[in-house]
């Protein structure tokens, strides 16, 4: 490998592991040139490439004008790598397309590894780019504060402390969608037992309690409920 050649990675077959958005996609390398492999330990000669921005549907005829370095934005902070690989026949996927006459300037930060290590860091810098956005976490709604000495507050008498008693006790017992069925059940049958004592006055008291004690037990979707339940 000599610098200025310019080569074709077909990420999948060079990894087969890329995403499957990437599948088909090349992206574009040229050599910089011969790695400084003091200090690595290894005795094959290390060449440097650099990975052009973008990616290409199939391999280039042409040698392109413009190289723009791709810059990794999985790293942090966000770099471009200057891959160093083995100076030794590249592997099945990998394409010599030719040699530019001036090779683009780079700054970046030499990473030893391989070709596959070259897609790999595609694969993640793509990823990190068209990740979803983390969806909003759902509110938690905190119960709405329930006096139950202020329930039928408006009533007195007799019917009154025997239904308040009802709705204080349902409270008592942490209502749920089953509890508050029977609750209005049993003010159903107190309303018979009593000659449907229950007006229209009566009735917007008791159904304000009824949502009140619901919307209090996060049952806020029972009012439709509450409603057909009852038969004053």
């Amino acid at each position: 490998m000599q610098a200025g050649e310019l080569y074709a990675i077909d990420l999948a077959k060079v990894w087969p592991k890329v995403d499957r958005a990437l599948e088909g996609k090349y992206v574009l390398a040229w050599c910089v040139g011969a790695a400084d492999s003091s200090g690595f330990a290894s005795p094959t000669p290390y060449m440097t490439f650099v990975v052009a921005d973008g990616f290409v549907e199939s391999l280039p005829k042409k040698l392109p004008h413009d190289l723009t370095p791709r810059v990794l934005v999985h790293r942090s902070p966000n770099v471009t790598a200057i891959h160093s690989v083995p100076d030794e026949a590249p592997p099945k996927g990998v394409t010599l397309i030719g040699k530019l006459d001036k090779l683009p300037r780079v700054h970046g930060e030499t990473v030893f590894g391989y070709w596959a290590a070259i897609v790999m860091d595609v694969h993640y810098s793509w990823q990190r780019q068209h990740e979803s956005p983390p969806k909003p976490t759902k509110e938690v709604r905190k119960p709405k504060p329930l006096d139950p000495r202020k329930l039928l507050s408006g009533w007195s008498g007799v019917h009154a402390k025997a239904l308040r008693a009802l709705l204080r006790e349902a409270i008592a017992r942490k209502p749920t969608k089953a509890g508050m069925r029977k609750l209005v059940e049993a003010i159903n049958d107190y309303n018979d037992a009593n000659g449907s004592f229950i007006d229209t006055a009566e009735r917007e008291a008791l159904m304000e309690a009824l949502e009140s004690i619901a919307a209090a037990h996060d049952l806020d979707m029972l009012t439709k409920q509450l409603d057909s339940w009852r038969d004053w």
